[in-house]
């Protein structure tokens, strides 16, 4: 039998695509991706992430780490359009493993100005502090959103709440992925965890943003790195607004220290969720209409300021 040369390379091509191209596809995401209708166990997939994160490691002790983040001000540049400047953060954290809560100093350099006196922040899994005059002041529900920059916190808060629920397997970074979801007040939250590994690779919502309307909202964990007492942490993570980088931050040194030696990290007795969505400032004023003349209204603002 004779073939000519543009059938000799069809049937080489087919044979490629039925028989190399799905070995290729494998070796891209991993491996057959599992069928949908494998169920993942919420609890169990947590109870690995905490045991290859090395929270048994922890033990009682507190993580304390150091860090540096670019937090992109797209909303304050010299144009609406990137490129945007962003504001430089030197971080000091401690987090404690057994009560979730994490303290945060962070002094924050602007072009021509800077660095800031250092600001004091506080979070657990719902609620968010700030530190001035040695007092405890409650924050907006807004000030979470850097809590989700680091790992730890975030599979703290899942294991503590105890709603998590599997939703299935997705590819995300060309590997297929453990998907678990929550509801919060703030909506649902979904969790993508790697099988093989069993570390949390990102966190991903929708946020009502203030200006920009609503958002998809992504934290990616990469780079992940062995610290002194044999816990893992993720040496870059990142905070993603519609897929474009907002927050670039990169963890430096890590520790595990004792209780006695690490700074104040307990929270203020009282509800459990934050008063406010938004700061203050962005909040809408209460208008009232008053009649001035026949044909003449104003508008008033309530003069009293918000307790």
């Amino acid at each position: 039998m004779r073939f000519d040369g543009r059938r000799l390379s069809f049937l080489l091509l087919m044979t490629w695509l039925i028989v190399a191209a799905p070995v290729s596809l494998a070796q891209r995401t991993g491996g057959p991706a599992k069928p949908e209708t494998i169920k993942e166990d919420p609890a169990s997939v947590l109870a690995r992430a905490k045991e290859v994160m090395g929270f048994a490691s922890a033990g009682q002790s507190v993580i304390h780490y150091r860090a540096v983040a670019a937090a992109e001000q797209n909303y304050q540049s010299d144009r609406t359009y990137p490129p945007f400047f962003s504001a430089m953060q030197v971080k000091e954290g401690w987090f404690d493993p057994q009560s979730g809560v994490e303290r945060v100093s962070t002094q924050t350099t602007f072009p021509g100005g800077g660095p800031t006196p250092a600001q004091v922040s506080f979070t657990d899994g719902r609620r968010a502090f700030g530190l001035a005059k040695e007092q405890m002041r409650p924050l907006p529900r807004t000030s979470m959103a850097t809590r989700y920059l680091n790992p730890w916190n975030v599979i703290a808060d899942w294991t503590t709440e105890g709603a998590a629920r599997f939703i299935g397997h997705a590819v995300y970074h060309d590997y297929s992925r453990i998907v678990l979801a929550r509801a919060t007040s703030d909506g649902e939250q979904r969790l993508f965890v790697d099988p093989k590994t069993g570390f949390p690779i990102k966190l991903e919502l929708e946020e009502k943003h203030y200006l920009w309307g609503q958002r998809h909202i992504e934290y990616l964990y990469a780079n992940w790195t062995l610290s002194s007492g044999g816990i893992m942490e993720a040496g870059a993570s990142f905070r993603l607004a519609d897929g474009k980088t907002e927050i670039s931050q990169t963890i430096g040194d890590v520790e595990m220290i004792s209780h006695d030696a690490a700074l104040q990290l307990s929270l203020p007795e009282g509800s459990a969720q934050v008063p406010d969505a938004l700061p203050l400032f962005l909040q809408p004023l209460d208008l009232k209409i008053v009649q001035v003349g026949p044909k003449t209204y104003c508008f008033q603002i309530r003069a009293t300021p918000r307790q």
